[in-house]
């Protein structure tokens, strides 16, 4: 039988965290005596690491936007993700909207009514048209 704190640093587990593994049922053998739990030399702790599982990183953060536009939204369509870049027409975001999502997709959202209201957007799209030409040429 072993107290807490020596399966504490065996396993890497806090002892807090053992404590609520215990009083949970999660780790057999476990007994409670007084104010102490004790758990049997063979027991399995289980494998699951501490702490809440991490979360899906938002398709801006994925594509590495400058801007957050899916903050109200993290499941948002791809189409609405690009109609949003492209409404707030900062150009390095919208470059790496073309090349994740692709110039023809970017060009063809753009073109439906109230996408975007920024009107150097079909200048900066042959721009960058023709730089990823240009570096597929290289």
């Amino acid at each position: 039988m072993k107290n807490l704190a020596a399966l504490s640093s065996e396993s890497g587990l806090s002892k807090e965290r053992l404590r609520q593994l215990c009083v949970a049922g999660r780790i057999p053998g476990a007994r409670r005596v007084g104010r102490q739990w004790f758990v049997d030399d063979h027991a399995r702790i289980p494998d699951r690491k501490p702490g809440r599982p991490r979360a899906q990183p938002r398709k801006s953060e994925a594509l590495g936007l400058a801007f957050p536009y899916d903050w109200s939204n993290p499941a948002i369509d791809d189409d609405a993700l690009i109609a949003n870049i492209l409404s707030r027409g900062i150009f390095e975001d919208i470059c790496r909207a073309c090349a994740h999502y692709g110039v023809d997709r970017v060009e063809r959202i753009a073109a439906e009514p109230m996408a975007s209201p920024y009107s150097p957007l079909p200048r900066m799209l042959r721009n960058i048209e023709r730089g990823f030409a240009f570096a597929r040429a290289q």
